[in-house]
């Protein structure tokens, strides 16, 4: 069929169209099995024309349509192509002349996913076998033997870093101390020739190879202070370790920054406690108290800390008067001002890159918070002394404020950490009463294991109720209410208490 077209002047241009019946469908059509099912409108498409902007026009026509009949609309969000009876899409690039649709033939208008599963697939039984066995079953790869290797370099190298500080730790020479700093020279060199490989997978190596000499190096400083095995020895070890997370980090870039958070957190903290213990001959208990504080601290501040160490650009303001920062630009009113570029062009990929970076340390933060966490619950908890109920009732009390910190976390590594951390704190105060006594008590032994069973109980009743649970507004309001009391009431006030701050500001003027 043909109808004329008017255009300006005495031109008259046939253009020659198809009448087809048109099915409207959604996602869960299934084209070409039985009757049609969706909706059918008759249309009159132009026959030489591309499919493109035949599609185009053909999505109005039919929205008008569907508006008239009172049906569902389309999706403004979905992309539709026309579709032969079979549920097959029809070329974009193509005319309905080349596609060999002609008076009479019935067309689908689906959604692009509808129709990919209408795609027939011919494959050998033998070959179909094949793709699924190794779908299935997972053959080694030099990916695969390259983890082995590094896991494995890890871990003896660790072996032998015990090994040499059990004879450090009975003899006091000066051997294991040489030993591990040569082991680090031949670390440091290996990955240094591993990182100018061609081989991709060779270069993979670096990161084992460096971490490993970073840990060489931590122990050869600790095992080369002279003397007893003491605090400093666990300062040399922490300034070492700082040093080195420091020194790739620079030299790696942005590669590691969750492993990076993690050893300078740890290192950050156990450098002050260590020469506190050592030079101030603080007990234990107290500079786990401080500990303990500090992982609160943490905990509050991960996302503050992600967010500046991840290179995003932070808020700035450089003048008082706005110079450089908003001025008048050339061509303007003269009471108007507009913002001056600051030069740094952002794309998607450089925000990509700094949420990934922010959300891997805070990643580092937590699991240290966690560590820290269950070391602090394991020294400040001293059972059997004047005083102890309030080192265990600041324990506790830290587990649950970092417990309810955790549901701030945007990660689930971050939040299932903490709440990890917080768990088995408890169970690390718990732990410590039941192993207070020598030999061991009846009621106080079977006291602590019903404890930790109705910890249990707990942690497997908040699993499986709290994530579909419906949390009124009063009750959540509470929670907090009850978070930033004891954030507020422990993490300062009682510490100090415990360090007994109170009694000396009070004594200090007589």
């Amino acid at each position: 069929m043909s109808a004329p077209s008017a255009v300006p002047g005495d031109d008259v241009i046939e253009i020659r169209r198809t009448r087809v019946a048109v099915f409207v469908g959604d996602a869960n059509t299934s084209a070409g099995e039985g009757e049609p099912d969706g909706t059918e409108i008759d249309f009159a498409l132009p026959s030489t024309q591309k499919l493109i902007a035949v599609v185009e026009d053909l999505k109005d026509e039919v929205e008008r349509e569907l508006k008239r009949r009172r049906l569902p609309r389309l999706d403004p969000k979905t992309t539709y192509v026309l579709c032969d009876a079979g549920g097959r899409a029809l070329e974009l690039d193509k005319t309905l002349d080349q596609c060999e649709v002609y008076d009479g033939h019935t067309l689908w208008l689906l959604p692009l996913e509808a129709t990919e599963r209408h795609s027939r697939v011919v494959e050998r039984v033998s070959t179909a076998i094949a793709r699924s066995a190794q779908e299935q079953f997972r053959v080694v790869d030099p990916e695969v033997t390259r983890r082995m290797a590094s896991v494995l370099l890890v871990a003896l190298v660790g072996w032998t870093v015990l090994i040499l500080s059990k004879l450090w730790w009975d003899t006091g020479s000066w051997i294991p101390a040489a030993s591990c700093a040569g082991m680090t020279v031949i670390l440091v060199g290996a990955a240094w020739i591993a990182s100018g490989s061609p081989s991709e997978t060779r270069r993979k190596v670096v990161a084992p190879l460096s971490w490993s000499a970073v840990g060489t190096a931590a122990a050869a400083a600790a095992m080369g202070v002279p003397g007893t095995p003491g605090g400093w020895h666990v300062a040399a070890a922490a300034a070492a370790l700082v040093l080195g997370v420091v020194v790739l980090s620079v030299f790696s870039g942005d590669r590691y920054p969750a492993a990076v958070a993690f050893f300078l957190t740890l290192g950050l903290v156990g450098l002050p406690a260590a020469i506190a213990r050592a030079w101030l001959h603080v007990p234990p208990e107290r500079i786990a108290a401080a500990t303990l504080s500090v992982v609160v601290v943490l905990a509050m501040w991960a996302a503050n800390i992600g967010s500046a160490s991840s290179g995003a650009p932070q808020p700035s303001f450089p003048s008082m008067r706005s110079r450089r920062v908003f001025e008048r630009l050339p061509n303007r009113p003269r009471k108007s001002v507009s913002p001056i570029p600051s030069g740094t062009v952002i794309t998607g990929q450089l925000v990509a890159r700094w949420a990934r970076r922010a959300t891997l340390t805070m990643t580092g933060v937590s699991l240290a918070a966690s560590v820290l966490l269950v070391a602090g619950c394991r020294w400040v908890v001293i059972p059997g002394q004047p005083g102890s109920w309030r080192h265990t009732v600041f324990a506790v009390g830290i587990c649950v404020v970092v417990l309810l910190w955790s549901r701030s976390m945007i990660d689930r590594v971050q939040s299932v950490s903490l709440t990890a951390g917080s768990v088995v704190g408890l169970a690390m105060v718990v732990g410590r009463y039941a192993g207070s006594a020598t030999p061991a008590s009846l009621p106080v032994t079977l006291g602590c294991a019903g404890l930790i069973v109705v910890l249990a109980a707990i942690v497997l009743w908040a699993g499986l109720w709290l994530p579909g649970a419906a949390v009124k507004a009063p009750l959540r309001r509470a929670v907090m209410g009850v978070q930033l009391l004891l954030t507020v009431v422990l993490t300062f006030p009682w510490m100090l208490w415990l360090w007994n701050a109170w009694s000396f500001l009070r004594h200090m003027r007589h």
